[in-house]
Protein backbone atom coordinates (compact mmCIF):
# COMPACT_ATOMS: atom_id res chain seq x y z
CA UNK A 1 0.00 0.00 0.00
CA UNK A 2 1.77 3.22 -0.76
CA UNK A 3 1.41 6.19 1.53
CA UNK A 4 -1.29 7.91 -0.90
CA UNK A 5 -3.51 5.08 -0.53
CA UNK A 6 -3.00 4.74 3.06
CA UNK A 7 -4.39 8.23 3.31
CA UNK A 8 -7.56 7.69 1.44
CA UNK A 9 -8.48 4.13 3.02
CA UNK A 10 -8.07 6.06 6.88
CA UNK A 11 -9.92 9.08 5.58
CA UNK A 12 -12.92 7.19 3.93
CA UNK A 13 -12.99 4.85 7.48
CA UNK A 14 -12.63 8.34 9.88
CA UNK A 15 -15.75 9.94 7.28
CA UNK A 16 -17.51 6.30 7.54
CA UNK A 17 -17.92 7.13 3.46
CA UNK A 18 -17.85 4.84 0.82
CA UNK A 19 -14.86 4.77 -2.29
CA UNK A 20 -17.99 5.05 -4.53
CA UNK A 21 -18.81 8.12 -3.30
CA UNK A 22 -15.42 9.84 -3.08
CA UNK A 23 -15.28 8.43 -7.12
CA UNK A 24 -18.71 10.09 -7.77
CA UNK A 25 -16.83 13.68 -6.05
CA UNK A 26 -14.14 13.00 -8.18
CA UNK A 27 -16.56 12.83 -11.36
CA UNK A 28 -14.78 9.40 -12.48
CA UNK A 29 -16.06 5.41 -11.66
CA UNK A 30 -15.32 3.35 -9.20
CA UNK A 31 -12.35 1.69 -11.10
CA UNK A 32 -10.39 4.38 -12.68
CA UNK A 33 -10.88 5.90 -9.08
CA UNK A 34 -9.21 3.04 -7.41
CA UNK A 35 -6.22 3.09 -10.29
CA UNK A 36 -5.46 6.86 -9.73
CA UNK A 37 -5.44 5.99 -5.82
CA UNK A 38 -2.80 2.74 -6.48
CA UNK A 39 -0.93 4.77 -8.83
CA UNK A 40 -1.78 2.74 -11.86
CA UNK A 41 -3.43 6.48 -13.87
CA UNK A 42 -2.25 9.77 -13.62
CA UNK A 43 -4.75 11.86 -11.64
CA UNK A 44 -5.24 15.46 -12.48
CA UNK A 45 -4.73 18.67 -10.60
CA UNK A 46 -8.29 19.08 -10.47
CA UNK A 47 -8.86 15.44 -9.92
CA UNK A 48 -6.46 15.58 -6.59
CA UNK A 49 -8.34 19.00 -5.63
CA UNK A 50 -11.77 17.20 -5.51
CA UNK A 51 -10.14 14.25 -4.05
CA UNK A 52 -8.49 16.51 -1.03
CA UNK A 53 -12.37 18.09 -0.46
CA UNK A 54 -14.08 14.53 -0.46
CA UNK A 55 -11.74 13.04 2.20
CA UNK A 56 -11.60 16.31 4.15
CA UNK A 57 -7.26 17.46 3.91
CA UNK A 58 -5.61 19.90 2.70
CA UNK A 59 -4.40 19.96 -0.89
CA UNK A 60 -0.70 20.21 0.48
CA UNK A 61 -1.46 17.67 2.54
CA UNK A 62 -2.40 15.07 -0.10
CA UNK A 63 0.14 16.04 -2.47
CA UNK A 64 2.86 15.61 0.72
CA UNK A 65 1.15 11.69 0.25
CA UNK A 66 1.60 11.15 -3.19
Amino acid sequence: MNSLQGLVAARIAELHITKQSVADAIGCSLVTFNKKVNGESDMTITEARKLAHAIAVSYTHLRAHE
